[in-house]
């Protein structure tokens, strides 16, 4: 039984054994099959492979390239970029030779603060009588100009069309659009009064034109406002005295070889309120004298009557002198008369004043005389005498 027993256990194992080499087989067989076709299809695929492996290796060449420069151009960007901001600097020197956005935007800056604010193509009407001045501001909305403010007025056109310095105003009304300006110039006596416009500015606004420039400060004078401007139109627009200043400018000084001529910078703010200022006291003295003249025709015409009716005086006093003359004659006629009547009587008053005197003198020796006999008799009778 025992060894019945194991001969089938045995056959037990030896089926299955035989079956997984039949499967091994297979397996085996199989994988072969697979392997072969495999290599086949690697070797079928070797030539697409080489071709797309060419073809990445290119693109991969070509995208290096592109790298280079576009990281070649990113640099450039960043340089410009950099250059752009900080400006050019000279690499020698170490000076900023172009400026950069921060440089402009701090010469922009200093130059707003300079200028301070300002209001261009403001529209005018203008009231030449009393010098009011009706403007309207469109740019910017608001335009933010206060009662109260000092604006210099330019006109809007250019210098060849008349374009000029108006004056200097003060804002007496503003809404959100217009503003109402008087002029803040000094006022003369006559202007106070309400009796004579200022003819300068009177001149100024009937020939400005309808569109104004506005300045909360007045623009100062540089050097180069003038520098593109050719001399013929310098030498039209500046005063003879003064014209070569403008003309030389930046250009070689002939008294000082190797440098650069520059003119002396104005202060257009305080020239011109100077200048106000005299023309002021000028008008004043213009209108007294102008009143003066007047008064002094009125005084004319008055004493040209006085001399009409002083001639009258004249032959009415001529005809009484001739009577007079005839009078004095008479007189004097007269008073000859008396003056030797007078010398007769003078005359024998003196005679007889004389004859007085001597008279005098006889009595007093006579009383003399008679007066030492008195005495003379006394002492020899012995009686006293007084004497």
């Amino acid at each position: 039984m025992s060894t019945k027993n194991n001969y089938v256990s045995n056959f037990r194992r030896v089926i299955p054994a035989t079956r997984k080499q039949n499967y091994a087989l297979r397996i085996n067989t199989i994988m072969s099959i697979f392997h072969k076709i495999l290599v086949a299809l690697i070797f079928l695929t070797i030539p697409f492979n080489f071709f797309f492996a060419c073809r990445a290796l290119k693109t991969h060449q070509i995208w290096r390239d592109k790298i280079v420069k576009l990281e070649k151009q990113i640099a450039q960007v960043e340089k410009e970029s950099y250059e752009l901001e900080h400006g050019v600097m000279d690499e020698k020197t170490g000076e900023i030779t172009t400026k950069g956005i921060r440089q402009i935007v701090c010469d922009l800056d200093s130059i707003m603060f300079q200028r301070g604010r300002a209001w261009f193509d403001a529209t005018a009407e203008v009231d030449t009588e009393t010098g009011k001045v009706v403007l309207e501001v469109l740019a910017p909305s608001p335009h933010n100009i206060v009662t109260g403010t000092i604006l210099y007025c330019f006109d809007a056109a250019p210098l060849e069309e008349e374009g000029r310095y108006i004056g200097k105003f003060t804002v007496t009304e503003a809404d959100d659009t217009k503003i109402e300006i008087m002029p803040s110039m000094e006022m003369t006596q006559s202007e106070s009064k309400g009796l004579h416009p200022n003819p300068h500015l009177t001149d100024k606004l009937k020939k400005a034109s309808e569109a104004w420039n506005l300045y909360e400060k007045m623009p100062r004078d540089e050097h180069a406002m003038y520098a593109k401007m050719d001399e013929e139109k310098i030498r039209e627009l500046m005063p003879e005295s003064s014209a070569n200043e403008f003309v030389n400018d930046g250009k070689d000084d002939p008294d000082r070889p190797g440098m650069k001529y520059e003119r002396k910078l104005r202060d257009y703010e305080r020239i011109f309120d100077a200048v106000s200022s005299k023309s002021a006291k000028l008008d004043d003295l213009i209108v007294a004298a102008e009143f003066d003249a007047a008064y002094a025709n009125s005084a004319l015409e008055d004493a040209k009557g006085l001399e009409t009716a002083q001639e009258n005086l004249k032959k009415q006093l001529a005809d009484q002198r001739d009577k007079v003359r005839a009078e004095r004659d008479a007189i004097a006629a007269h008073l000859k008369t008396l003056n030797a009547r007078y010398q007769m009587y003078v005359d024998k008053i003196q005679k007889m004043r004389a004859e007085n005197i001597k008279l005098a003198k006889q009595i007093d020796a006579a009383q003399r005389e008679a007066a030492k006999r008195i005495y003379a008799r006394a002492r020899a009778n012995g009686v006293a005498s007084s004497f």
